[in-house]
């Protein structure tokens, strides 16, 4: 059985941590990753201290705490539905980023991240956080002299921002596939199993995702992990395979050129001929030639030991 993918294994590489503590010194904003199926399940434990005013407030209530829960878990929904970054506003305005992460073609992590404005601080908006306050049955005065602390980020300022975030959760998702494969090799041997796919169904047109498939990889991880151990390409290896075949067919048989052609899975003459003199060096029809003429040889020896025995 494969193994599946450990939402905590990802806490253990110290960039993560790295980046988290970038994304704080940068933007002055938190960060952390949620599980999808466990959405209050974080793969850090949180850090009030470097939360909003807004959100310290919330937390301290019960009830503030419950909606904060609620609105990560919203968040972590978006990010699922849309299979992208997804923006929400929430208490008193604060805007919130949530990202996807896909390792093994499963939404496994979500990236969530904010806590900003991005307008100024209004009357109107000053009075929306008294509000909030007196919602929750609390002083306002915590929430009104941090407020100042609060980052206001312009729209050009949160594109950037998604990028920077987008490019990272993608090297998260291939540290993912790292760590999944390596719990797999334990268990299997990817590259082998690849082959023997590959050897049983050379005669068939092989997609990357078929293949894939076989061996529970996402495609872009099979083509980079067979490249990597075998120095070559999959289509290189069924064509290599193809060609094995082939020239055994040439050596052990009276079948046409063309029929062996897509015996072994080429639709085109000229496309088998080129492959084959690729690799042999020689054409289908001078490998055949040439080996005919060996086995000649080879008879006319064995004659000649033949009556010199005699």
């Amino acid at each position: 059985m494969a193994s599946s993918f450990c939402f905590h294994d990802l806490a253990k590489p110290r960039l993560l941590h790295d980046f988290k503590n970038t994304i704080f010194t940068l933007f002055h904003l938190p960060l952390n990753f949620r599980n999808p199926v466990r959405p209050e399940e974080t793969l850090f434990e949180r850090e009030p201290d470097r939360w909003s005013p807004v959100y310290r407030f919330l937390w301290d209530t019960r009830q503030g705490r419950r909606d904060s829960e609620t609105l990560a878990t919203k968040l972590v929904g978006e990010a699922l539905r849309c299979g992208s970054p997804a923006k929400l506003k929430c208490f008193a305005g604060l805007t919130h980023i949530s990202i996807p992460i896909v390792i093994d073609g499963k939404v496994e992590m979500v990236l969530l991240t904010g806590d900003f404005l991005t307008g100024p601080l209004d009357s109107q908006y000053i009075d929306s956080l008294v509000t909030l306050a007196r919602r929750y049955g609390g002083n306002p005065d915590p929430i009104l002299q941090g407020i100042q602390t609060v980052p206001i980020l312009p729209v050009e300022t949160v594109d950037s921002l998604i990028n920077l975030l987008v490019i990272f959760c993608d090297y998260i998702a291939l540290l993912g596939e790292d760590l999944l494969l390596k719990r797999r090799i334990g268990e299997s041997d990817p590259v082998g199993q690849i082959r023997e796919f590959i050897q049983n169904h050379y005669r068939e047109k092989l997609t990357l995702n078929r293949i894939a498939s076989e061996v529970h990889l996402s495609s872009t991880y099979v083509s980079r992990l067979f490249r990597r151990q075998s120095t070559q390409t999959l289509t290189a290896y069924q064509n290599e395979v193809r060609i094995a075949e082939a020239r055994r067919l040439l050596a052990t048989t009276r079948m046409r050129i063309g029929e062996i052609c897509y015996e072994v899975g080429y639709q085109n003459l000229s496309h088998f001929t080129r492959n084959f003199k690729n690799l042999v060096g020689v054409s289908p029809s001078v490998y055949r030639n040439e080996h005919l003429n060996s086995q000649r040889r080879m008879a006319h020896l064995d004659d000649e030991l033949t009556r010199n025995r005699c």
